[in-house]
């Protein structure tokens, strides 16, 4: 349950402005089930290329997506950003500044 980090600032800064809290926990999250799957076909569409997916779920029985609805409702948050419009932005960006993310041998063999 990915959240863009514009959306986690906004519901932090609900938080920590809060006069009073109901609870002390709370999960700050989008609530959007979402595998890693899905976000493997969004970065290969949209990366421009090739990239071999690998399954690493075979066998899986469960998975757990944190909930938000505690927050929301007492915080009257909504998630703005979704994964399939705020993947594809992060995926041009890191693309656009590929040098920034390349460790030590990628850079010298670029080089």
């Amino acid at each position: 349950s990915s959240i863009y980090i514009n959306d986690a600032v906004d519901a932090l800064s609900l938080l920590i402005n809060a006069n009073e809290r109901k609870y002390n926990l709370y999960h700050v999250s989008s609530a959007h089930r979402v595998t890693e799957d899905k976000i493997a076909k969004i970065i290969k569409d949209t990366y421009n290329h090739p990239i071999d997916i690998v399954d690493k779920t075979t066998g899986l029985r469960k998975r757990m997506v944190l909930s938000n609805e505690r927050f929301c409702k007492e915080f009257s948050f909504d998630v703005k950003n979704r994964y399939e419009e705020f993947i594809p932005r992060v995926i041009a960006y890191i693309d656009s500044h590929k040098k920034h993310f390349l460790n030590n041998d990628e850079k010298s063999n670029k080089a």
